[in-house]
């Protein structure tokens, strides 16, 4: 696996490099492995420089040095690091792309520059870690500048690649990366990045000589130079319409925002918000007039190539908000317009009605999946009827049956679940019987990726109801035995080894879900160390889902009386800083609420019910930070109420459990009256009853029945 760092800097103004400058604005900097470089040997190498040209100042900002000695001084700067194997790397603009301003520019010069980047090492590397360190930027406010926050830039950086990423059809799952912002008055490293990125943006200028000049352009590699060409932008979707790529065309017009680019090049006049939606409107048009002229079979391609972009969003990305927004606009303004010109292709529409349902289902919105479900029936019948639709028919009713376990109707998903497997198992059989003079063509066991799926759906059915009928578990178990066969994929099998870990961990098998776990990132170990398997999970691509399930296996062992296990693995999530990574900066959105969760009840059974309430809090914030998304609420109510529970164990928490039991209370009634549901008004009947009994009873009383309560859902 490579690990490397980035250290970058930036040259030119990107405001003005829609007015025709002659040189392009660029983010620019090197690359080297990481921890190869520190302050002292940067420091070292301008020292060196500076005994050709010792007038150059200790703290070095290259625009401000003068003349033909900065030739002398960047060029010996620049020959030690590349002598030091040090990569040197320019993210150029070199169409003098503006969008909006020069904050969002540089995050599009430099998200399209990672992503390239990435493809390069890709070569050399599988599997890689990049850290990415730049210097502060700064922003004008009323006046006053101010430096740009680690977070603010890092949020729309992450935006960015996503897109990029998607626009690739490219997975990120072994590229990681991590953003941080330094000083250049401080750091010397910075410093060198100011050289190289001054010495490329002024290469053709009377700072260098000829023969200066020549040195440059050997010193600098095409395999790192690289240009942000413009996306999203009305004149590329033009380019596109004329070069005849309507699908790549018609997910950009989907992609484009109002804050993307939004400038006649021509004029160089900024386009307001009304004159952009006429010209997208306008653009649409003219794309599916282009593309009713294609046959049936070209139409269908050049839609495959929208379906397939956002795919990437929902399922490698998972950034559910945006696919959302992207969606919304196909539905509300791409499909009508197709049928107005007689587009009627289902295969679209029930796609892009189903990742609907896909990100619906992903947040808990339970009204937006019964919706979506709705939808996608009005098309099942018509594609049913085709062999080559059966596949997408069997996801459908796989991402139904998600959704039945969204709103707690485990035994439906069992039953809808056992019928499909019948169906697949009983198809699978035909073959050898069909092709019986062709025996060669089939092994005498097919995989399905397919069945996989239906097994792992069932087995995470029964895993959820064995909390009220214990014997599912070792269902659930078997089904995982089974749906590990069928997959090939290593994401997939990595999935299915934490459903696993999860259902040992259910059964109180804590060593078992350990083990499992540490399948799922590859480690085979009889015994596993816990601090290995913690530095393994955030290294991997599903590291949420990973540090979840080892929260899970702490949490559920202290509270099962294991103390001895469940400090131990506390020990290591101390050690591998798991808090500080993760948590710092947690989103309002699942897995965080369970991490969460399952850190504060370790806390509070450890006897830090301060530091307990603080994450306990966090998580039923996420909860019931939207309002629509009513699973995420029902669990946010059983983290209350655990919380709760514990109150009431300790005396001087007394008076607080009470006010806690009131919002749980309040928290409940509005919850069950906006739930629609018949199954999660049936699955939470009780808890009216339960809670309105439990304000008569002792304290010790209100505990046990306030965590009996807390168990109903074995997330």
């Amino acid at each position: 696996m490579g690990k490397y760092e980035l250290w970058l800097d930036e040259s030119g103004d990107f405001e003005k490099d829609l007015i025709g400058k002659e040189v392009p604005s660029l983010v620019g900097g090197f690359l080297c492995s990481a921890g190869s470089i520190n302050k002292e040997a940067a420091n070292k190498i301008l020292a060196q420089a500076r005994m050709k040209t010792p007038s150059i100042p200790k703290w070095v900002h290259s625009t401000d040095i003068k003349g033909k000695k900065y030739g002398v001084f960047a060029i010996e700067v620049l020959q030690q690091l590349v002598s030091q194997d040090m990569k040197l790397v320019i993210f150029e603009n070199q169409e003098k792309l503006k969008v909006v301003n020069s904050d969002v520019t540089y995050i599009h010069i430099l998200s399209e520059g990672i992503v390239q980047l990435f493809q390069t090492l890709a070569m050399e590397e599988e599997e890689m870690d990049l850290h990415i360190i730049a210097a502060n930027r700064m922003k004008a406010t009323d006046n006053y500048k101010s430096k740009i926050l680690n977070d603010e830039y890092k949020q729309r950086l992450q935006e960015k690649l996503e897109l990029s990423f998607a626009r690739r059809n490219l997975t990120s799952n072994k590229w990681r990366w991590k953003f941080s912002l330094a000083s250049a008055r401080i750091d010397e490293r910075l410093m060198l990045t100011d050289v190289i990125c001054h010495s490329w943006f002024r290469r053709g200028g009377n700072k260098f000589i000829e023969e200066q000049k020549n040195q440059i352009k050997n010193l600098y590699k095409n395999n790192y130079h690289f240009t942000a060409f413009e996306k999203a932008t009305l004149k590329v979707i033009q380019r596109q319409l004329a070069e005849g790529q309507i699908g790549e065309a018609l997910y950009e017009v989907l992609i484009m925002e109002n804050e993307s680019l939004a400038t006649n090049r021509e004029t160089k006049k900024v386009i307001t918000d009304v004159e952009l939606d006429q010209s997208l409107d306008s653009i649409i048009i003219l794309i599916i007039k282009r593309l009713k002229l294609l046959p049936d079979f070209a139409q269908t391609t050049h839609l495959s190539i929208v379906t397939n972009r956002l795919k990437t969003l929902i399922n490698l990305h998972r950034d559910f908000n945006k696919a959302q927004k992207i969606l919304n606009k196909v539905k509300v303004v791409i499909i009508p317009k197709l049928q107005k010109y007689d587009i009627e292709n289902n295969l679209f529409i029930f796609n892009i009605n189903l990742m609907i349902f896909t990100s619906a289902t992903h947040q808990g919105n339970i009204k937006l999946s019964d919706k979506q479900l709705n939808e996608n029936k009005k098309y099942l019948n018509n594609l049913a009827k085709r062999w080559e639709s059966l596949n997408l028919v069997m996801d459908f009713l796989v991402r139904e049956s998600v959704h039945l376990i969204n709103v707690y109707d485990f035994k439906e998903v069992i039953i809808k679940m056992d019928k499909l497997q019948k169906f697949i198992d009983s198809t699978i059989e035909l073959f050898p019987l069909a092709f019986k003079d062709e025996l060669s063509l089939y092994s005498n066991k097919m995989n399905s990726d397919i069945r996989g799926k239906v097994l792992g759906t069932r087995l995470q059915a029964r895993y959820f109801l064995s909390r009220e009928e214990p014997n599912q578990i070792q269902l659930a178990r078997l089904d995982s035995e089974e749906a590990i066969k069928e997959f090939i994929d290593e994401s997939d099998l990595s999935r299915q080894y934490q459903y696993r870990s999860q259902i040992e961990c259910e059964d109180k098998e804590y060593i078992a879900a350990i083990w499992w776990l540490g399948k799922s990132v590859d480690i085979n170990e009889s015994c596993i160390e816990p601090l290995f398997l913690l530095e393994k999970l955030l290294l991997s691509s599903q590291r949420l889902f990973g540090i979840m399930h080892f929260s899970r296996i702490m949490s559920e062992a202290a509270l099962s009386g294991n103390i001895e296990l469940a400090n131990s693995l506390y020990k290591s999530w101390v050690k591998a800083n798991v808090s500080s990574l993760i948590i710092k900066d947690y989103k309002d959105n699942h897995p965080y609420e369970i991490i969460l969760w399952k850190l504060g009840s370790y806390l509070m059974i450890n006897g830090d019910t301060k530091a307990a309430i603080e994450k306990y809090k966090l998580a039923i914030d996420i909860c019931f930070t939207h309002k629509e998304h009513l699973t995420m609420r029902s669990i946010g109510l059983v983290i209350l109420t655990e919380m709760t529970s514990f109150l009431f164990k300790q005396e001087k928490h007394y008076k607080k459990a009470n006010i806690e039991l009131k919002i749980l209370i309040d928290k409940y009634e509005i919850f069950i009256k906006e739930v629609d549901s018949p199954s999660v008004k049936k699955y939470f009947d009780s808890w009216d009853k339960e809670l309105q009994s439990i304000k008569t009873l002792s304290n010790k009383d209100k505990s046990e029945k306030l965590f009996k309560l807390s168990r109903v859902i074995g997330y």
